[in-house]
C-alpha cells in the first residue's frame, strides 16, 4: 500500500511539474518501469476522452509524457542528430538544417502516436508564441512543419548549458545575479507587450550561451493575457511549483497576468542569491502549499553576503499578492539596473508595520490584545516627545544624508551621491555649518560632472573611420582648465602639494580618474609626466603594480605597456587607470582587445569598459561585435548621446545603416544641440542614397557647430556628393582654417578639387596632407588614382606603393598599384598584385567587382570567371554573390558556363517575391535563345516585375519569337525608359526584329543608333548590364553586319554612314581606336550635318578616340608610326576646334545652351583621353611646333569658357 500511494504520488507530481518519467523516477528507479505501464492507461484513457469529446480551445490539457521512440525522427530537409533534452510533452533535438548547412534546434511530440490532440495544439501555440517574439533574449524560430502527423518547429541553437545546470545549487555574485534577471525581465517585458505569458519561467527553461547571454525558452504554457486558462485533465495547474506564483498554485482567474513571470523571476533570483528556490518541498502538493500559505525566509538569513536593496527586490517579486509586486516587468529591470549603478532602488523593504499587519493576518486572536496594549502606549509617548524630537530628528537626517554622500564618494557612485544631495537640499532644520556642507558637496558634484563631460566628448568618435585622437588636444585644455579653476594649480606646481589637496577632498576619487584619462590625451610630455606622478602620489591605496602603472617611463616603453596589460588584476584595479593605459598601448602599436575582454569582464556592468572594448573591435575592423558592446554601453547610459553616436557609426561600419539612422536620432532626441549628431545622421543618410535629407541635417549640424572643423568637412562631403563642387571646396578650405592639420578635410578637398578638374591644386592638397600626416595610406591612394587619370604612371605606382606599403592588407590599395604596373608594362609585378588582392578579399562584393575591373582594364577577361567562381563556391547560397555571373560568362563567350549558372538561378532563386531580384534573373535568362521549357520557367519570374520593366517583357517576347508582340514593348522601352536604365538595349532590339522581318535597310539604321554615344571598349564593361549591351551588341552585328572580317582585312568598305556608325561598337570594343577615328572621319566627309550631333557627341568622341590611337593610351590594338600618331593629333585638334566653335554658335542667345556649353567645355580639361594634348609629360616629347598648337588650343579654350562664365 505505501507503494501504491508512492506512484499516485509520482503520477500527481508528473502532472503537476510536467517533468518526465526519469527525472520523477530518479530517487526510485525501481518504480520505472511500472510508472510507465501506468502512464501508458492515462494515456490511452485519454485518447478515449478526446474521442468522446473532441477538445476546444478550453479542452484541459495534460501536460505529462513518456519516452516512447527510441529512434531518432527522420524529417525532410533536417538531419536529426541527437537528443538534446526533453520535458513533460515534448522533446528537443539537435539536427542540421541540410539546405542552409546550419545546426538548430527541433522541438516536437514526444508521445508519438500516443500523443493527444491536446499535445499537438500546445506545441503549435508554444511554436506560434515565441514566432511573435524576436527578441535576442529569447530563443528564434525558424520553421514550423509536420511529420507523421507530428508538429514541431525548429528554433535557434543555442550552445551551451541551462541556467539551472550552471547554478547546480551554488549561490552567485550579487550583481551577477541582478544583471541576468533584469536582462531576462527586459525580455519578459517585451513578451508581455505583445500579450504573452511565458507561466513556467525557471532556471531550467533559460539557456545561456557561452558569451554568457541567457534566453528564455520552452513557451509550452505560454497563454494571451485574454486567452482561456488552461488545467490539466486532472483539475490540477500547470507550472513547476518552486516557481510558481500563489494565484497560479491556486489556479485562480488572474494567474495569466504578467504577476507570475514577476513573482518567477524573483524566485529564479533568490535562488541565484541561495543556491536554492524559495519554496522547496518533499512533494509538488506540499511546495504548493507552501507557496500559498508561507512567506519566504529572507536571503540573507541563507546568505548573509546578499546585499540588502537586493534583497528587498527579490522579496517584493515574491509578494502574496500580485498588486504588491512590481508593476511591469520593465519596472524590475529597472531597479535591478539601478542596484547595478549603486543608484538608490524604488523598492522599499516591509516595514516592521507591514511586518506585523502580515503577522495579525496569520493570528488574529492573538494580535487583538496586543494591539490595544501597544496603541495605548504608542499614542501616550507620541504625544510628549514629538514636538521635542522634530528639530532635531531634522538636523540628524541631513547629518545621515551628508554621512551617505561621503560614503558615496568614496564608492564613486555619483549618480546616487546626486540623488542624496538633492534630497538633503530639499530638507528643513539646517544649520549654517550643514547648510555650508551642502553647498560644498554641490560644488564637488558640479566638478565631477565636469570631469565626465570632458572625457565623454574625448570618447566621441569622429565620422566613420574610428578616429577620436583629434579630440585630445580640445581634452587635454579643458582638464588642465577645470583642476586649475578648482585650485589645484598646474604642471608648474609641485607634484606632491597637489596630491595633498586631493587627498583631502570628498571627490578624491573623481579626481584621480581623471588624471588617469588626462595622461591618456595629454600632448605635452612634460605635462604627462606631471599628471602621472600627481596621480600617484595622491593614490591612498596605490598597489605595486598601479603605481608602476603610473611611472612615466612605462607609459613610452612598448615592453613595459605590454607587461603591465599582462600583469594587471583587472578585477581589482580602476576601470578609469585600465582603459587609459590601454589607449597609450593602442597608440604605440600594442594590440589591445585581448586585454579589454578581460577589463569588460571583470567589469561588465562598467559604461567605460564597455565602451572602451567597442572602439578596440571597431578599430579592429570587428563591427560585429563592436555593436555588442557599444550596446551595453548604451544600455548602462540610455541618455547618453555620445554612446548612441558611436553605437551607430559601428553600426554603419557593420552595414545596418538603417538601425544607425534610428540611435541617431533617438541621440538628436537627447541632445538637440548636438551638432555632431545632426553631421552623422546626414552621412548615415547619404550612405542610403536620400542626399537631400542629409543635406539638411549637415546644414543644421554647420548651424550648431559653425567651428567644427569635422562638421564642416562632413558638409563638405554632402555637397560633392550631389556634384556641388564649388560649394563642397569652399566648405573644405572652412574645415582647414578652422583646423588646419585635420587630414580627412584636406584629403576630400583634393578629391572635389580633382573631381572638378583642378588637377594641379588636387596633387598640391594630397602632399600638404601627407606632409602633416605622413602614414595615412588613404591619402596616396588618393593621390595615386590622380596622377593615374593624369597619365603620370610613374609617379602613380610610388603612391601606390607606399598606400601598400602602410596597409599591406588592403585589396583595394595592391590591385591599384596593380594597374599603375599594367599600363607601364610591368606585367610579372602588375600579376602579383592581383594575385595578393584575391588572397586577401575573395567574398566582398566591392572588391570583386573592383578585381573584375581591373582584370577586364587589364585585358585579362577569362580570368575573372576563375575569381568569380571561388567566390561563388564560397556563398553559395548568397544570391548577391552571384548575381550577373552568368552574363558575364557569355560575354566571354562561355556557352556553356553560361547555361549551367542560368539552370542554377532559375532553380535556387527563381522563386524569389523581390521584383528587383525576380528582374535580374530573367534578363540573364533571355541573353541566349531559349528552349520552350526555358522560356514557360522565366515568364513565371517575369510575372514578378516591376510593371514598368517593358524591356523585359520585350526580350522575353522577342525569345518567344512573338516579334508583334515584342515591338509595342521595346518602342515603348525606347522611348520612356531613363537611358541610364536601358541603355542601346531597346534599339539593338528592335534592329533585330527589323532584321528577322527582312528589312535589312531599318535594321542597319536602328543599329546605327544604338551604337554611337555609349563606350564599347571591354575595359568599360564591368558590371552586368555593360555585359548584356555587349552581348546583344554582337547578336546584332552578327545578323546584320556580315562584312566584318572583309573590312579588318581591308577588302571591304563601308557603303554609307549607317554600316560606318553601326562598325564603330565592334571596332571600339577591339581596341582599334585608328579605325574608329577614321570610320567618325568618313562619315563626317559623306555628312557634315553629322559633327554637329551634339546629343550623341559624335565630334568629340572622335576627337577623343584620335588621340587614343595617337598616345596608344588604353591598350590600342595597333601601334602606329610617328607620321600617324602626328597626323591623328592633328585631327584631334581640328576636331576639338570645330566642337569649340559649334558650341560658341549655338550658346550665343541661349543661356540654357551657354551653361551646357560651359559644363562640357570644362569637362575636356579633365578628360583623361585628351591628356596627350594637355599633360606636360607626353607634350614634352612633342616638337615645337606642336607644342605651340597645343598651347594655342587650350588657350581658345580657356577664353572661350571665361566668356561663357561672365555672360548671364
Amino acid at each position: 500500500m505505501p507503494e501504491e500511494n508512492l506512484i499516485r504520488q509520482l503520477l500527481q507530481e508528473m502532472i503537476i511539474s510536467g517533468r518526465s518519467l526519469e527525472e520523477v523516477c530518479r530517487d526510485h528507479p525501481e518504480l520505472l518501469e511500472e510508472l510507465r505501464a501506468r502512464w501508458q492507461e492515462v494515456r490511452v484513457v485519454e485518447q478515449q476522452l478526446d474521442v468522446l469529446f473532441p477538445s476546444s480551445g478550453a479542452t484541459p490539457q495534460n501536460t505529462g509524457s513518456i519516452a516512447i521512440e527510441p529512434k531518432l525522427p527522420q524529417i525532410p530537409g533536417y538531419e536529426v542528430l541527437e537528443v538534446l533534452g526533453h520535458g513533460g510533452m515534448g522533446v528537443v533535438y539537435k539536427a542540421q538544417h541540410l539546405a542552409l548547412n546550419r545546426p538548430i534546434a527541433l522541438k516536437m511530440v514526444r508521445a508519438g502516436a500516443y500523443a493527444s490532440e491536446a499535445e499537438r495544439q500546445r506545441l503549435r501555440r508554444e511554436a506560434q508564441a515565441v514566432a511573435a517574439l524576436v527578441h535576442p533574449n529569447i530563443v528564434t524560430v525558424h520553421d514550423v512543419g509536420e511529420c507523421d502527423d507530428r508538429p514541431f518547429f525548429t528554433m535557434e541553437f543555442v550552445e551551451g548549458a541551462n541556467l539551472a545546470q550552471r547554478l547546480a545549487g551554488t549561490p552567485q555574485l550579487a550583481r551577477d545575479a541582478a544583471a541576468l534577471i533584469a536582462t531576462l525581465a527586459e525580455a519578459v517585458h517585451f513578451a508581455h507587450q505583445l500579450g504573452i505569458v511565458h507561466r513556467d519561467l525557471k532556471p531550467a527553461n533559460v539557456l545561456v550561451t557561452p558569451l554568457g547571454t541567457p534566453k528564455i525558452t520552452d513557451f509550452g504554457l505560454a497563454r494571451h493575457f485574454d486567452g482561456e486558462f488552461a488545467l490539466t485533465f486532472t483539475g490540477l495547474q500547470v507550472g513547476t511549483p518552486s516557481y510558481m506564483a500563489p494565484e497560479q498554485a491556486r489556479g485562480l482567474p488572474d494567474a495569466l497576468g504578467p504577476g507570475v513571470d514577476i513573482y518567477s523571476l524573483g524566485a529564479m533570483l533568490y535562488e541565484m542569491l541561495t543556491g536554492r528556490p524559495p519554496f522547496r518541498a518533499a512533494t509538488a502538493v506540499e511546495t504548493q502549499r507552501q507557496v500559498i500559505e508561507q512567506e519566504p525566509t529572507a536571503p540573507s538569513r541563507l546568505n548573509p553576503k546578499v546585499p540588502r536593496d537586493l534583497e528587498t527586490i527579490c522579496l517584493k517579486c515574491l509578494e502574496k499578492d500580485p498588486k504588491r509586486r512590481y508593476a511591469t516587468a520593465l519596472k524590475l529591470a529597472e531597479d535591478l539596473n539601478r542596484f547595478g549603478r549603486n543608484e538608490p532602488i524604488s523598492a522599499r523593504r516591509v516595514s516592521a508595520l507591514g511586518r506585523l499587519v502580515k503577522w495579525c493576518r496569520r493570528r488574529p486572536t492573538q494580535a487583538t490584545l496586543v494591539a490595544a496594549i501597544s496603541l495605548v502606549a504608542m499614542a501616550t509617548l507620541l504625544a510628549t516627545t514629538w514636538w521635542t524630537n522634530r528639530q532635531a530628528a531634522g538636523a540628524f537626517t541631513i547629518q545621515q544624508d551628508l554621512e551617505e554622500l561621503e560614503q558615496l564618494g568614496r564608492d564613486s557612485n555619483w549618480a546616487a551621491a546626486r540623488t542624496v544631495l538633492e534630497r538633503a537640499r530639499a530638507r528643513d532644520f539646517a544649520s549654517a555649518a550643514l547648510r555650508e556642507r551642502i553647498e560644498r558637496a554641490g560644488r564637488d558634484l558640479e566638478l565631477v560632472q565636469q570631469l565626465e563631460d570632458i572625457r565623454l566628448n574625448r570618447a566621441a568618435v569622429i565620422g566613420f573611420g574610428f578616429h577620436r585622437r583629434a579630440n585630445n588636444p580640445q581634452a587635454d585644455a579643458a582638464y588642465a582648465k577645470a583642476l586649475r579653476a578648482r585650485g589645484l594649480g598646474d604642471s608648474s606646481t609641485p607634484p606632491e602639494r597637489v596630491a595633498t589637496q586631493i587627498q583631502a577632498s570628498a571627490i578624491a576619487n573623481a579626481l584621480i580618474a581623471a588624471l588617469d584619462d588626462w595622461a591618456a590625451c595629454t600632448v605635452d610630455k612634460s605635462q604627462l609626466v606631471w599628471i602621472l606622478n600627481v596621480a600617484r602620489s595622491a593614490d591612498p591605496e596605490a598597489t605595486t603594480w598601479r603605481s608602476e602603472a603610473r611611472t612615466p617611463a612605462a607609459w613610452t616603453d612598448i615592453s613595459a605597456l605590454e607587461r603591465l596589460m599582462h600583469t594587471a588584476p583587472v578585477a581589482t584595479e580602476s576601470v578609469q587607470l585600465l582603459t587609459a593605459l590601454a589607449e597609450r598601448a593602442e597608440a604605440a602599436g600594442c594590440d589591445v582587445v585581448s586585454f579589454l575582454r578581460g577589463v569588460q569582464a571583470a567589469h561588465p556592468s562598467d559604461y567605460w569598459s564597455n565602451a572602451a572594448l567597442g572602439y578596440a573591435l571597431s578599430r579592429a575592423s570587428r563591427f560585429a561585435e563592436a555593436t555588442r558592446y557599444y550596446q551595453s554601453a548604451l544600455s548602462l547610459r540610455p541618455k547618453d548621446a555620445t554612446a548612441c553616436n558611436n553605437l551607430a557609426i559601428a553600426l554603419v561600419q557593420d552595414g545596418r545603416v538603417e538601425e544607425a539612422v534610428s540611435h541617431l536620432r533617438e541621440a538628436i532626441r537627447i541632445s538637440p544641440e548636438s551638432g555632431y549628431s545632426y553631421s552623422l545622421l546626414g552621412n548615415s543618410l547619404n550612405l542610403q542614397g536620400k542626399f537631400a535629407e542629409a543635406l539638411e541635417q549637415h546644414r543644421e549640424a554647420v548651424r550648431i557647430a559653425p567651428g567644427s572643423s569635422a562638421i564642416r568637412a562632413n558638409l563638405g562631403v554632402a555637397l560633392q556628393n550631389i556634384g556641388r563642387l564649388d560649394e563642397a571646396i569652399a566648405e573644405f578650405r572652412a574645415a582647414i582654417q578652422i583646423d588646419p592639420k585635420a587630414p580627412g578635410a584636406r584629403v576630400n578637398l583634393g578629391m572635389a578639387l580633382a573631381q572638378a578638374g583642378h588637377t594641379v591644386e588636387a596633387i598640391d592638397a594630397y602632399r600638404q596632407t601627407i606632409e602633416l600626416v605622413p602614414d595615412d595610406p588613404n591619402v596616396y591612394s588618393a593621390l595615386g588614382r590622380t596622377l593615374f587619370r593624369l597619365h603620370r604612371m610613374t609617379e602613380a605606382l610610388d603612391a601606390f606603393t607606399t598606400a601598400v606599403r602602410l596597409k599591406p592588407d588592403s585589396a583595394e590599395y595592391h590591385a591599384d598599384r596593380g594597374v599603375a604596373l599594367a599600363q607601364l608594362g610591368q606585367v610579372d609585378e602588375a600579376v602579383e598584385c592581383y594575385e595578393r588582392t584575391l588572397t586577401i578579399d575573395l567574398t566582398t562584393s566591392e572588391s570583386n567587382q573592383f578585381l573584375r575591373t581591373m582584370l577586364m582594364e587589364a585585358g585579362r577577361g577569362p580570368e575573372i570567371c576563375t575569381v568569380w567562381k571561388r567566390a561563388i563556391t564560397a556563398s553559395p547560397s548568397k544570391y548577391n554573390g552571384r548575381a550577373g555571373y552568368a552574363e558575364l560568362c557569355l560575354f566571354l563567350d562561355r556557352p556553356d558556363d553560361y547555361r549551367s549558372e542560368c539552370t542554377i538561378l532559375i532553380n535556387r532563386f527563381g522563386s524569389s517575391a523581390d521584383a528587383a531580384t525576380a528582374e535580374q534573373i530573367a534578363m540573364a535568362g533571355l541573353m541566349a535563345p531559349l528552349s520552350e521549357t526555358d522560356a514557360a520557367a522565366i515568364a513565371v519570374i517575369v510575372e514578378k516585375a516591376r510593371p514598368e520593366a517593358l524591356l523585359l517583357r520585350g526580350l522575353l517576347e522577342y525569345r518567344r519569337n512573338r516579334l508583334d508582340a515584342a515591338l509595342p514593348l521595346l518602342e515603348r522601352a525606347r522611348q520612356s525608359a531613363p537611358v541610364a536604365d536601358v541603355g542601346p538595349m531597346p534599339s539593338l532590339m528592335l534592329a533585330l526584329i527589323a532584321h528577322h522581318r527582312g528589312d535589312d535597310r531599318t535594321a542597319r539604321k536602328m543599329l546605327a543608333s544604338a551604337i554611337p554615344g555609349v563606350n564599347w571598349q571591354p575595359q568599360s564593361a564591368t558590371g552586368p548590364s555593360g555585359w548584356t549591351w555587349h552581348i546583344v551588341r554582337r547578336e546584332a552585328e552578327e545578323a546584320i553586319i556580315p562584312n566584318w572580317d572583309a573590312f579588318l582585312a581591308g577588302t571591304h568598305q563601308p557603303q554609307d554612314n549607317d554600316e560606318r556608325l553601326s562598325l564603330i561598337g565592334a571596332c571600339e570594343f577591339r581596341n582599334l581606336h585608328h579605325l574608329t577615328a577614321k570610320l567618325y572621319s568618313d562619315a563626317f566627309d559623306v555628312d557634315s550635318a553629322l559633327a554637329e550631333n551634339r546629343q550623341n557627341d559624335y565630334r568629340y568622341n572622335a576627337a577623343c578616340y584620335a588621340m587614343m590611337a595617337a598616345t596608344g593610351a588604353r591598350n590600342n590594338a595597333v601601334r602606329l608610326n610617328d607620321e600617324e600618331r602626328a597626323m591623328w593629333r592633328a585631327k584631334a585638334r581640328q576636331w576639338l576646334r570645330e566642337e569649340l566653335a559649334s558650341w560658341k554658335r549655338a550658346s550665343a542667345n541661349s543661356p540654357q545652351v551657354r551653361e551646357l556649353a560651359l559644363k562640357r567645355i570644362v569637362n575636356w580639361k579633365r578628360d583623361p583621353d585628351l591628356a596627350g594634348l594637355r599633360e606636360s609629360e607626353p607634350l614634352e616629347r612633342l616638337n615645337e611646333n606642336e607644342l605651340r598648337e597645343c598651347h594655342l588650343l587650350w588657350a581658345e579654350i580657356d577664353a572661350e569658357v571665361d566668356t561663357l562664365r561672365m555672360l548671364p
